[in-house]
């Protein structure tokens, strides 16, 4: 299930956008719940954000079949962050 991959970016411990991590594909189930993912999502990352050492960040997320919200990976953001 990768479609249910997102990449967010914080700055200053605020979640600013989230984005599909495979964007190149179009898939339905993740259009028809953006709205349930996206305040999963942002509900998580406020649950955690005060425990990231780094004010800017790349975190990127899972969404699991049971609803649960993963840390797949998680950099401080620089010049070179994608």
């Amino acid at each position: 299930r990768p479609q249910f991959e997102f990449r967010g970016f914080a700055h200053n411990k605020e979640l600013n956008a989230v984005t599909q991590y495979f964007h190149m594909t179009y898939a339905s189930e993740v259009h028809q719940a953006r709205d349930e993912i996206a305040a999963k999502i942002k509900h998580f990352h406020d649950s955690i954000r005060d425990k990231i050492p780094h004010p800017s960040y790349v975190i990127d997320f899972y969404v699991t079949r049971d609803n649960r919200v993963l840390i797949v990976e998680l950099n401080p953001f620089h010049i070179g962050a994608g």
